[in-house]
């Protein structure tokens, strides 16, 4: 509620304020007949409100209606309890009731009128308010938090641009005007916001960390980067900005970065599953076991985190125990029915054991998911080579070489394949492509079909 506390200032009062609320609620304990005027009455019931206790305010009003029954102010307090009953009509009869409106009441009548769809009738009186009242900022703050909790957007945003057109230099508003541009996908005039504020305070953490979000989002890890230490070197328990700068060196391979910055991170945040899975992540190459115990601590912290679960199947097929990682690609798999990647690991791990229809009933599951994950075509078109299906085999390398033509030997096993079907143009063109990437294709090949050796010299001979 925007005008809750009205009152009391409780950042330098906090002490009278706690006194207050000990003394009525000591007083309801004891069933004792206390006094209690009525600013002491309106500040009870905006506290229970602010606090998500209606029953409390309610009870806190009856109170304070017993000791002065006719009083305007404490009338306002019952629409505000109604307002938050969601009982609109009740509290709209008596906001028009009230003869004089003040400010504050104005604001929570177009709250009610809102509230209850009429929002030409409540952009009306917000209107007329932030045309009327000097200097409240928060005015144009507040009146955006209300449309945009209707999700009225739009008007929202209009409110909060109006409030920085008039207020400048007010960091606040800047801020809500920034982070509206930024829920909008609309990263270059938030960018532009975010540096006003920082123009003004360049010791804003938010501002910076939200600059580093958009870079981020941006993939530009090293402007992210400048952005997550400055609003680190500002407050060093910003643990969220320690996250990202995580995330920033885990995705420019800068491992050990990465792992120092998560640790920080973990270090006051030990029960986030999805980062420990990150921060297993670091460790997968360079030490399996280590990655595997990481990997293990994150699905007992997060059963539903699928990457999880891939990440100890894979750790599973690296320690060459591919019968342990088909268990958790099968729980990966339960969550996500329809994963391709989980499908391609899983057809990883059957191969591994040699299970090659089964692994090829796993690919084409994944292919059904993701047509366009080469690995997949190729990974197909190589049990089909190694059980000399020629024909299948070149159908998958092709569609493997239309998406991805750098895979590994994947133009020296299509030679292989066009040889075997008779067709030697195709079996020198590709032929060549690999000897392009890998010097010793030729010799593989022919290693593997001496026959051949005549064909290259009478090749040879003819040119």
């Amino acid at each position: 509620m925007r005008f809750a506390f009205k009152i009391m200032n409780i950042e330098n009062a906090f002490e009278k304020y706690k006194e207050l609320i000990n003394r009525y609620e000591k007083s309801v304990k004891q069933d004792t007949n206390r006094y209690f005027d009525v600013e002491e009455i309106e500040a009870l019931v905006d506290y229970y409100l602010r606090m998500g206790e209606v029953s409390k305010a309610e009870h806190a009003l009856v109170l304070g209606l017993k000791i002065h029954p006719i009083n305007d102010n404490l009338r306002i307090q019952k629409a505000k309890i109604f307002l938050a009953q969601q009982r609109y009509e009740k509290a709209l009869q008596i906001v028009n009731a009230i003869a004089v409106l003040d400010a504050d009441t104005l604001f929570l009548r177009g709250e009610v009128l809102l509230n209850l769809g009429k929002e030409q009738e409540a952009l009306t009186i917000f209107d007329d308010l932030v045309n009327s009242q000097d200097d409240d900022p928060e005015l144009f703050a507040d009146i955006a938090a209300l449309f945009n909790q209707q999700q009225y957007y739009k008007t929202a945003f209009s409110f909060l641009k109006k409030g920085v057109e008039v207020y400048p230099d007010n960091i606040h508003l800047a801020m809500k005007l920034a982070l509206s541009y930024q829920n909008q996908d609309m990263p270059e005039q938030a960018l532009t916001m975010y540096n006003r504020v920082l123009d003004l305070d360049p010791y804003c953490a938010m501002a910076w960390f939200y600059v580093g979000l958009i870079y981020f989002d941006k993939e530009n890890y090293n402007k992210a980067l400048e952005a997550f230490d400055f609003a680190i070197a500002i407050n060093d328990t910003d643990y969220l900005s320690w996250l990202q700068k995580g995330h920033c060196h885990f995705y420019k391979d800068e491992l050990e970065a990465a792992k120092a910055a998560y640790r920080v991170y973990l270090d006051h945040n030990a029960t986030d599953g999805i980062v420990w899975c990150f921060y297993a992540e670091c460790y997968e190459d360079t030490d399996v076991q280590t990655a595997l115990d990481y990997f293990l601590k994150s699905i007992s912290l997060n059963e539903s985190y699928v990457d999880a679960w891939l990440g100890v199947g894979m750790c599973q097929l690296n320690l060459d125990q591919p019968e342990k990682a088909w268990h958790y690609f099968k729980q990966a798999l339960k969550l996500e029915p329809e994963s391709a990647e989980t499908y391609k690991y899983i057809g990883d791990a059957f191969k591994d054991q040699e299970l090659f229809d089964d692994a090829l009933e796993m690919y084409c599951n994944a292919i059904k998911f993701d047509a366009n994950d080469a690995r997949i075509w190729k990974e197909i078109g190589d049990i089909y080579l190694q059980e000399s299906v020629f024909s299948q085999a070149i159908y998958f390398y092709e569609n493997a070489f239309r998406l991805d033509n750098q895979q590994e030997r994947l133009p020296l096993f299509m030679a292989m394949c066009y040889y075997k079907l008779g067709k030697m143009e195709l079996m020198f063109k590709y032929l060549n492509l690999a000897e392009s990437v890998e010097a010793d294709a030729r010799q593989v090949f022919l290693n593997i079909f001496p026959e051949t050796i005549e064909i290259f010299n009478n090749r040879k001979q003819n040119k």
